[in-house]
């Protein structure tokens, strides 16, 4: 019965994590993984493959804590196990190499190691197409997993119009299965609609990326309606989303009527389930009040939440750390222009920047631009060993990339607080 008792161990990790119990959830996942591993070496030919399995896991669950170094470690063992079992058996561990695969890609890039992740991200894609290929009913939707994180990594690299074209693939092959069977694929069509207008942001495309993550939206709205329970946080993610594009295209007041659904629907989740949702409602009430500030109005002061973070935050080291640094990242933005106090909230915004992880990192570059050129328009003399940005380049380098278009909530951001726009 030690098998079993293992599977339901990891089972129970799983449905922690879905509560958003992270440290629960990796207590359990480690005594999943130690029995397997006990197993494996009594018997391997039997219990690798579960071990493997396990090492995913527990990958994932350390990732979901904060400690990125650690889950890259037991994911390369996971797939060093898979790759040696897809290679004397190809017919059965193909599609579990290629999931490991893809699995330590995410986390190299979580370790800021992206060059790296595009490599085995593009030998997990090039398995699911071949799969696909062989047999399209069973793999298309795993190649089509795999285009879309391909897509992300290939823009991390700063190839934007490759990541666009990626993209484009897997949106046309998750559209296809959607038609054909909507009950069952239209939630990973909604998911690359979202994904796709990203990519055609990143591009400077900034109105056609508006109109896939209306599409995305419609769809998100629609299953939220007939079964809220499963798909209300979707939608609230996806309302989030139109948001950011909305401000992308200077529609600041369209974006806080979207943003604040998206709060209502988080904020009715965070009572439910404060762990999971607690952080995603203080952040989407925090933007709130950025977007009030930002269409001129005087609302936020009502709006704006005390400066202690709930406890069901602080439970998580990665949801508190992206909390803190966006808490610091708005109040510097709201702050009288020119004082002190407002550029001791850019130094440390800017400082917290630099703890999150490569992914989060990437998230907020444009808040960073902005408390950068805060720190640097107050001319702190910053502590040695203080991160020091070079934003100017940071910005023209995403100027670049996006093909010329700057977010219009950027530069009403930057005009507002008496940055000076740099020259690109």
């Amino acid at each position: 019965f030690e098998p079993d008792w293992a599977r339901s161990l990891s089972n129970y990790a799983n449905r922690l994590s879905d509560n958003g119990r992270s440290e629960k959830a990796l207590e359990s996942a480690k005594q999943a993984l130690d029995i397997y591993e006990r197993l494996a070496e009594a018997k391997p030919e039997r219990f690798e493959p579960d071990w493997a399995r396990s090492l995913s896991n527990y990958a994932n669950r350390l990732s979901d804590n904060g400690r990125s170094e650690k889950a890259l470690v037991s994911a390369k063992q996971a797939l060093d196990i898979y790759q040696r079992l897809a290679k004397s058996k190809p017919e059965r561990f193909e599609p579990d190499w290629a999931m490991s695969l893809s699995n330590y890609a995410n986390r190299l890039s979580e370790n800021g190691r992206s060059e790296k992740a595009l490599v085995s991200a593009k030998q997990a894609l090039d398995i699911y197409q071949r799969l696909a290929e062989a047999k399209p009913e069973r793999f298309e939707p795993d190649w089509a997993m795999s285009l879309s994180n391909y897509a992300n990594l290939l823009s991390d690299n700063g190839r934007s119009e490759k990541a666009l074209e990626s993209a484009k693939q897997a949106l046309d092959i998750r559209e296809r299965l959607a038609k054909s069977k909507p009950e069952r694929f239209e939630p990973d069509w909604a998911m690359s609609l979202s994904n796709y207008g990203s990519h055609l942001s990143d591009n400077g495309r900034s109105e056609e990326a508006l109109e896939s993550a209306k599409q995305a939206l419609d769809i998100y709205e629609r299953l939220a309606k007939a079964k809220p329970e499963r798909f209300e946080p979707d939608w609230a993610r996806s309302l989030s989303n139109y948001a950011n594009l909305l401000s992308d295209n200077g529609r600041s007041d369209e974006a806080l009527t979207s943003l604040s659904g998206a709060s209502e629907i988080y904020g009715r989740w965070a009572e439910i389930l404060p762990l999971k949702f607690g952080a995603d409602y203080r952040i989407s009430v925090l933007h709130q009040c950025f977007l009030i500030w930002l269409c001129g109005k005087d609302e936020w002061r009502q709006s704006l939440p005390d400066r202690s973070i709930p406890p069901a935050i602080q439970h998580s080291t990665r949801e508190s750390a992206k909390v803190a640094f966006f808490d610091d990242f708005v109040r510097a933005c709201l702050a009288t222009v020119g004082t002190p106090a407002q550029s001791k909230l850019a130094d440390d915004a800017q400082r917290k920047w630099y703890q999150l992880d490569s992914a989060m990192q990437r998230n907020f570059e444009d808040s960073l631009f902005i408390v950068a050129a805060l720190v640097d328009k107050a001319s702190l003399e910053l502590p040695e060993g203080s991160p020091r940005t070079d934003w100017r380049g940071r910005f023209a380098a995403m100027v670049k990339r996006r093909h010329g278009h700057v977010p219009v909530w950027l530069q009403t951001a930057m005009s507002l607080l008496r940055v000076e726009f740099p020259s690109t």
